[in-house]
């Protein structure tokens, strides 16, 4: 259909999911306008996934190249329990042959500095804050806490986890993220404090231990990322109020680490022992059920802001991207953006909803503190068959959202 005379799409958020959206949809000759409530985006973070099946969006958009140069490209996934006995192990080069892409380990900051570069600047609008919608005569207005206001054909609120736009869209209904019981833990470390050669230099690990979880990835660009989940955690010694963590903080949390993994099995106690702890970042693990409120007329949801997820299977930044795909085409096939969304929710709701439940039940049964469950856990896991472990890779990894 012709775009030519289409008032923007308004989208509110500049993360990963609202810039995604705006490639796509101006890939496919729809106006857009990105709003973004800071002045000088910067994603703060540690590591991330940037799964196959989020890469292959890129590629229509010219971006898979510079993420492939800026990540660490993944050969092989591992379970494990903290003695190094190896639960499972999935051949990740081989799985992206089957799926037609990488997986990648990338720092969130780099990732998302690669979308806003790729983003026109005259589509991106920083340092403007939704206070509210409405509709009006067809279109949605938009109204900034500057004063601002903006009409658009339709506005999609990528606006995260506690998203303004969700807010009034769910009006009285709206409850916060529901709390899946863990906290988690973010770090970075120099990727020279392991060898060259070591498997955590190219390998996803995550290691099933009591109560507690620990995960490696690799970056690129000389760094590793680490996390830790406990179920639950009780932080022994509360943060400084304001400003980076003082020294002695710092020197007290490292020496904490090290003492429930320091007998862990290799590589975890030299990331540990080596990782930026200023740095380190707690967030607690939260997510949403899903929900059948998508869209309030002209008004959509998209990524967090509709269906945060636990970090569990590393397709929290995937689904966002997904969606945005499958938003785009509708909204640039349909001529009416009401279809476009109906469209969008008929084809992604049964993804979302499968997506959503795996994340949230790995959490309890991988961080189980109950010494029948683990040993429930580590046999139900060794014993699943290589065929089915990548059958269910290729599930997840392999969706093609173009």
């Amino acid at each position: 259909m012709t775009t030519a005379g289409r008032a923007p799409v308004l989208v509110i958020g500049g993360g990963i999911g609202g810039l995604t959206l705006a490639l796509l949809l101006l890939e496919r000759g729809v106006p857009v306008k990105v709003f973004e409530r800071t002045a000088d985006p910067r994603e703060v973070g540690a590591g991330l996934l940037v799964a196959a099946n989020a890469l292959k969006v890129y590629r229509r958009v010219g971006v898979e190249d510079a993420l492939l140069g800026a990540g660490a490209p993944l050969r092989e996934g591992t379970l494990k329990v903290p003695s190094g006995k190896v639960l499972s192990s999935v051949d990740v080069a081989d799985l992206a042959t089957r799926v037609g892409a990488q997986s990648l380990g990338m720092h969130r900051g780099t990732y998302h500095g690669i979308l806003l570069r790729a983003v026109p600047a005259d589509c991106l609008v920083l340092g403007e804050e939704l206070v509210r919608y409405e509709k009006s005569n067809g279109q949605v207005v938009a109204h900034f806490a500057s004063g601002r206001v903006e009409r658009g054909s339709m506005l999609v609120g990528a606006d995260g986890v506690h998203s303004v736009v969700r807010k009034q869209l769910d009006g009285g209904q709206w409850t916060p993220p529901r709390d899946a019981g863990e906290s988690c833990w973010r770090g970075l470390a120099p990727a020279d404090c392991i060898p060259a050669d070591h498997p955590a230099q190219w390998a996803f690990t995550e290691t099933w231990g009591d109560s507690v979880r620990v995960g490696l990835i690799p970056l690129g660009n000389g760094l590793l990322s680490w996390h830790v989940y406990f179920r639950p955690w009780t932080e022994p010694f509360p943060d400084e109020a304001g400003g980076p963590r003082s020294p002695e903080r710092q020197e007290l949390l490292r020496a904490r680490f090290l003492e429930i993994l320091g007998r862990w099995h290799d590589p975890i106690p030299a990331i540990v022992a080596a990782g930026d702890f200023d740095a380190l970042l707690r967030t607690e693990n939260r997510d949403r059920p899903p929900t059948d409120r998508w869209s309030d007329g002209r008004v959509v949801l998209l990524g967090d802001s509709l269906h945060p997820i636990t970090p569990n299977i590393g397709q929290g930044a995937a689904l966002a991207v997904e969606g945005a795909a499958v938003l785009a085409r509708a909204v640039a096939e349909e001529s009416d953006p009401r279809a476009a969304i109906a469209r969008y929710r008929k084809e992604r709701q049964r993804r979302v909803a499968f997506i959503s439940w795996l994340s949230h039940g790995v959490g309890p049964w991988a961080s189980s503190g109950s010494r029948v469950m683990r040993a429930l856990r580590n046999l139900g896991t060794r014993g699943t068959p290589q065929w089915l472990a990548v059958a269910c890779s290729e599930q997840i990894y392999g969706y093609d959202a173009l």
